[in-house]
């Protein structure tokens, strides 16, 4: 869970450096035409889309080392054929 850190530290540093310059990089993250509050519900839409596919991949690859740890392969041995 510890690289969730890095987006929302990055998500941080685009509301400074625009509340600055008033550059944002990403439509979706323009405060000065969307507002903080949309804002906010963007970032927690993308982090929670992240924390997802995150967590899928990271199961997907708990199962094929659970799978490889056991002898099995993902096409089976050559003697089942």
């Amino acid at each position: 869970m510890v690289w969730q850190f890095f987006p929302i530290i990055y998500f941080i540093y685009i509301l400074l450096r625009g509340a600055i310059t008033n550059i944002y990089p990403y439509p979706f993250l323009d405060v000065a035409r969307l507002g903080y509050d949309q804002v906010v519900l963007n970032a927690l839409g993308l982090m929670a889309a992240q924390l997802a596919l995150g967590l899928v991949v990271a199961a997907i690859d708990h199962a094929l080392a659970a799978q490889k740890r056991r002898g099995g392969g993902a096409l089976g041995s050559a003697a089942d054929f």
